[in-house]
């Protein structure tokens, strides 16, 4: 910068002189003197932003502040050493700098964004919130400034205030589908899923190429068992994204959720193959091997599982049946035990998991205990659920695995006085456990004879 002092003494000096050329020549020294002087400010400011564009941050903040010692008053200047600040991860120095520039000239609102994003950064959200609506107050219509507050709303869980900003960011803009989008988002999660539905589903009449928006959208269809509409969108979309692993994701769960295992698998495995291999993709997958019995695939998929996490339930219940259907009851038992260790499942899940044990047991032919847990199972059925039947498993393995008759006479028994006045229970079935009845009771007395 000029220094006002030095100039101001050599013009004193030329005034006093009569000389008419002495006073051009003075004039000329005082103008090379001041290009001088504004080519070495001119140069300062080169080296700045030549640190800034090569990232040279540090570097380019020491001439920042070299500037500022001669032109303190600067909010441009001030600014742009908050951005400084800001690359550097300096985020308290930053807010300062830009206050600073704010005090300088309130109508400089661009420090007013920079005051709200530094806040955000340095934690201080209720501070950032404050300032973007302090700048939306002079320009209401920043999209940047929208987004970003939006933002701030939905991660704080604040969604109605997040809903307005997006909607207003689409009364801006009504091409941007993104807008629906969010607002859809919003929407799921407050459990309005009937507006979210609509949103999205207006979203993808106006897109239906946006791949965002079909993923959202065939998300809640599947929530809402709309598996062939679905199916419908993902095949479409296939033929314009080949090579996107998750549309094959999201078709193998709509063929999931239709129990079309035989198709779900190709799909599942096309995911895979792409790439996507999310853990739910991979659970699916085993389960849906196992239901079309391909057992030993089954068995390999799930169990890449268990090598990553051995804390699903799921998955040790699908390892229990696989294993049973390998004849490997040992193993199969060891998982439905991780199983019921990794937490108390809901009661349907404790019965399959006793269901799967006494399976296991059986192949062991460790009889008793195969019926100890058919007798668990029961006990932990939901009361609306529980039927008599289990009387009649019991009953089978002690007449033909055990070979104790009495006992499986008493099983039939209790079974018929169940079910003998049932009206529903049809009465070839009725005659068919007397028959059992009568058979071992004749069984039986023959025996004692002999």
């Amino acid at each position: 910068m000029q220094n006002p002092i030095y100039f101001s003494g050599i013009l004193d000096f030329a005034i006093t002189l009569n000389n008419c050329k002495m006073k051009i020549i003075l004039s000329t020294i005082i103008f090379f003197l001041v290009f001088q002087l504004e080519a070495q400010d001119n140069l300062e400011i080169s080296t700045f932003k030549y640190y800034v564009e090569n990232g040279n941050y540090q570097s380019a903040l020491h001439e920042a502040k070299s500037l500022l010692a001669t032109d303190s008053l600067n909010p441009g200047l001030w600014y742009e050493t908050g951005k400084l600040y800001q690359l550097l991860q300096q985020y308290n120095n930053a807010i300062l700098a830009f206050q600073k520039a704010w005090e300088i000239d309130t109508t400089f609102s661009v420090s007013l964004f920079a005051l709200a994003k530094a806040n955000k950064l340095a934690g201080k959200t209720n501070t950032s919130i404050r300032f973007y609506n302090k700048f939306l107050e002079k320009e209401p219509e920043n999209m940047a400034a929208l987004l970003n507050l939006a933002h701030i709303y939905r991660t704080n869980y604040k969604v109605d205030d997040a809903y307005k900003l997006y909607e207003r960011l689409f009364e801006i803009d009504s091409t941007n589908v993104e807008y629906l989008r969010q607002m859809a988002d919003c929407k799921e999660s407050t459990g309005d899923l009937i507006e979210a539905l609509e949103l999205l589903q207006k979203a993808y009449v106006q897109d239906d190429a946006n791949l965002l928006v079909i993923y959202d959208l065939t998300k809640l269809y599947i929530n809402s068992h709309e598996f062939d509409t679905t199916i419908s969108i993902i095949d479409k979309a296939v033929g314009i994204y080949p090579d996107e692993g998750l549309l094959y994701s999201r078709k193998g769960d709509a063929h999931y959720g239709k129990n079309h295992h035989y198709r779900s698998v190709p799909d599942y495995q096309k995911a895979i193959e792409l790439g996507f291999k999310s853990y739910l993709t991979i659970q699916r997958l085993g389960a849906s091997l196992f239901s079309i019995k391909r057992i030993e695939e089954a068995k390999e998929t799930l169990e890449q599982l268990i090598v990553r996490d051995t804390l699903d339930y799921k998955v040790c219940i699908y390892l229990g049946n696989i294993y049973n259907e390998l004849n490997n009851p040992d193993t199969a038992i060891l998982f439905f035990d991780k199983a019921m260790d990794i937490l108390t499942p809901a009661p349907m899940l404790i019965t399959s998991i006793y269901t799967g044990k006494a399976e296991s047991y059986g192949r062991k032919g460790k009889y008793y205990k195969q019926i100890e847990m058919i007798k668990l199972r029961q006990d932990a059925t939901e009361k609306r659920f529980k039927s008599d039947w289990y009387l009649l498993e019991i009953a089978d393995i002690y007449e033909n695995k055990i070979m104790d008759k009495k006992t499986a006479l008493k099983y039939y028994q209790q079974y018929w006085e169940q079910i003998k006045d049932l009206k529903w229970y049809s009465e070839d079935d009725k005659n068919g456990i007397l028959s059992k009845i009568n058979r071992l009771r004749e069984e039986m007395h023959f025996e004692k004879q002999d």
